[in-house]
């Protein structure tokens, strides 16, 4: 599903953290069960699926990591070693790390 930038950032800005939290946990659920375990025969595919993997955890990084690691940021990963696509691989892997090490360092 394709949605105007504007439109997604009045959506977004309309509701209220949980309401958010609820969506991007959905979101994120949805574009795991979505994905193919085997996704080389559909690299157009896979690339979408970073593509809005990306942009969701681009706006809600903090629910995506929360208590651990969605799925489907490790999904997206994989997928680029999938796809041949080492070095943005090796780049979302160092991110990732990145990321862990950062919660881990700022929980209680």
């Amino acid at each position: 599903m394709r949605i105007h930038a504007l439109t997604a950032r009045a959506v977004r800005e309309s509701l209220t953290a949980d309401e958010l939290a609820r969506a991007a946990g959905a979101a994120a659920d949805a574009l795991l069960e979505v994905w193919p375990e085997v996704v080389q025969v559909r690299p157009e595919l896979a690339a979408v699926l970073r593509a809005n993997t990306d942009a969701l955890a681009d706006h809600a990084p903090d629910i995506l990591w929360d208590p651990d690691g969605h799925p489907v940021l490790f999904r997206a990963g994989t997928s680029l070693l999938d796809t041949g696509l080492a070095a943005p691989a090796v780049t979302y892997w160092r991110a990732m790390a990145g990321n862990a090490s950062v919660r881990t360092a700022s929980a209680p």
